[in-house]
């Protein structure tokens, strides 16, 4: 099996709110996630196109001041390589085991400050 590394992980996201209270809601309107990596052949990137994000927050005086939850869903196979190579897409998703893992969640568990 080849090794891949994942070099970076982009995510870009804006939000709007779901609640209108100290504590809000948010999800994503707009994403993009991309994952950058190397093999023993090459450099790659793959562009996630089926992402969730979600959050809970708490705003006093319009400044954020704690993060109560944090959420990133990635369906696995909408991981997709960005020269549009179905051979390359297969690898990924045998790499990532699609089939048994049909998505990537990210908790944020806690955060030290904010």
């Amino acid at each position: 099996m080849r090794q891949f590394i994942l070099s970076a992980l982009c995510l870009t996201v804006a939000l709007y709110p779901t609640e209108l209270l100290k504590s809000q809601s948010y999800q994503a309107t707009s994403y993009q996630l991309a994952i950058h990596g190397t093999s023993t052949l090459n450099s790659w990137t793959s562009t996630a196109k089926n992402v969730s994000v979600q959050g809970d927050f708490e705003f006093a005086d319009g400044a954020l001041q704690k993060i109560r939850s944090g959420t990133v869903q990635v369906m696995t196979k909408s991981i997709e390589s960005d020269i549009q190579s179905s051979l390359m897409d297969e690898r990924t998703h045998q790499t990532l085991k699609a089939e048994r893992h049909p998505s990537i969640t990210y908790r944020v568990l806690s955060v030290k400050s904010v």
